[in-house]
């Protein structure tokens, strides 16, 4: 099985009651209550690593998501542009190719871009026919202008955060996953010395390491996790 940061937080608790209940002679092997409390601690990093980390992830779908949102508001400026282009110009005009028309615009930031900044230099170039034949104005173009900057501090935004933010966040939690896991594993380990020839209690501290493996529970229904069972003393 996977093991899961839901699953090593639900076996700190429970190992943390086993550890509480047969204190008497865990203690004696170095299990004290501080470092349980320290394991706890662990634990509470990896669960804020393991949200830092979904908060990356969902900063980058949201970036993206508004990237193509502003790509679309650009393609939408553009063709309006257009539009007034063939308002201006006769079909087959050699014209109308200075405004793309008769090519095919897709939603791909670099091309958006690309073509943005040629309808924007040709403005200035037939600004006097647009106008007058087009049935274009100056706030068109500025709208133009206004949005694709927009886009453009969009896609750098994207793509710094592809590059800085997932990977890092990433290495932070599995990191702090392997703390959890160690720590986990110490005390097992004690537990196994200090009740070898006792297969009741070890059993308990068994089903406890297992819980390490439980997936997250599914948020649809509701339904929690389920509970271990109770020490047997």
């Amino acid at each position: 099985g996977t093991i899961t940061s839901e699953g090593l937080a639900q076996e700190q608790r429970v190992l943390h009651e086993l550890c509480t209940t047969y204190s008497s002679r865990l203690q004696l092997r170095g299990v004290t209550p501080e470092r349980l409390t320290d394991y706890a601690t662990t634990i509470a990093a990896m669960e804020k690593q393991r949200t830092d980390s979904g908060q990356v992830k969902t900063d980058k779908r949201d970036l993206t998501m508004q990237e193509v949102q502003q790509c679309t508001t650009v393609i939408g400026i553009i063709k309006k542009i257009q539009q007034g282009a063939k308002n201006t110009f006769a079909e087959g005009s050699p014209q109308l190719e200075d405004f793309h028309i008769g090519e095919k615009l897709f939603v791909s930031t670099p091309l958006v871009i690309g073509w943005a900044k040629d309808l924007l230099e040709n403005w200035e170039k037939y600004k006097d026919q647009l106008t007058t034949k087009g049935g274009l104005i100056q706030a068109d173009i500025d709208a133009l202008r206004t949005a694709v900057t927009a886009l453009e501090a969009a896609d750098t935004a994207q793509e710094l955060a592809k590059k800085k933010g997932a990977p890092e966040a990433t290495a932070a939690f599995k990191a702090a996953v392997a703390a959890a896991k160690l720590t986990a594993d110490a005390l097992h380990g004690i537990a196994a010395v200090e009740f070898k020839n006792e297969p009741e209690i070890l059993k308990q501290f068994e089903l406890a390491k297992k819980l390490r493996y439980q997936q997250p529970p599914n948020n649809d229904n509701g339904t929690p996790p389920p509970t271990p069972p109770p020490p047997v003393k």
